[in-house]
């Protein structure tokens, strides 16, 4: 989460606790909790909010509603699942590198003053 810039080279998990190993030889340890998911929602949604093309929506919504407080324990439940799947997980942070850009610039498809 915190190096979303690097490359995954792998991802473990050990009960409720991802361990993230980067091409740099770096390694994040990230628990997956309310905690983090609030995190991650801040980090990557606040300034950025979903977008009609982003993908990942259902993630997206969960880690929102564990936010405010919305079904929390269903959405965490969710949440949990969903990162303790390896390749779903390294697919979902991968997306995270390009998210900003990627959304940024299909907004400009989207604003019909941006195209003047």
């Amino acid at each position: 989460m915190e190096n979303i810039d690097k490359n995954i080279t792998t991802i473990e998990v050990i009960g409720d606790v991802l361990h993230i190993k980067y091409d740099d030889t770096s390694m994040e340890i990230l628990e997956l909790s309310e905690e983090n998911y609030k995190k991650m929602f801040e980090l990557w949604f606040k300034e950025v909010p979903m977008f009609i093309s982003d993908k990942h929506k259902e993630v997206i919504k969960s880690l929102n509603f564990v936010k405010i407080n919305k079904d929390k324990l269903n959405n965490i439940s969710f949440l949990n699942n969903y990162f303790k799947d390896v390749e779903k997980t390294k697919v979902f942070f991968n997306y995270m590198k390009i998210r900003k850009n990627k959304i940024l610039n299909d907004k400009k498809g989207w604003n019909y003053e941006d195209k003047k």
